[in-house]
């Protein structure tokens, strides 16, 4: 009978002992989850700020700064394309006028 006593006193001081690390192991995760908690918050709001500067580099009217002079995607798109057409007027023009002098010397 003492031997089956010791070794429930044994085994109690046992549980005893697990269960406060089992305590002291639950605080931690807690205190764990609440950091990575406000980790992924403030991720969250740096992704949100992210995806507005994303939408403003792309989509930013022509001649607006977007950062430090710099211009977003549709404002180079929307100058390309008129320095394509003033292109294009000029060079019809050019053509126009190169002709009107052939035909001017071809009178002569």
């Amino acid at each position: 009978m003492p031997v089956l006593l010791l070794t429930s006193e044994n085994n109690a001081a046992t549980s005893e002992i697990n269960a406060s690390t089992s305590e002291t192991n639950a605080a931690a995760s807690a205190s764990n989850a609440e950091m990575w908690k406000d980790a992924a918050s403030t991720s969250a709001g740096n992704a949100s700020a992210s995806e507005a500067k994303a939408q403003k580099w792309a989509e930013e009217a022509e001649d607006m700064i977007v950062e430090f002079g710099e211009y977003s995607a549709k404002h180079h798109a929307t100058k390309a394309y008129w320095s394509a057409m003033d292109s294009a007027t000029w060079k019809s023009a050019s053509s126009s006028t190169a002709a009107t002098q052939a035909e001017l010397k071809a009178e002569k």
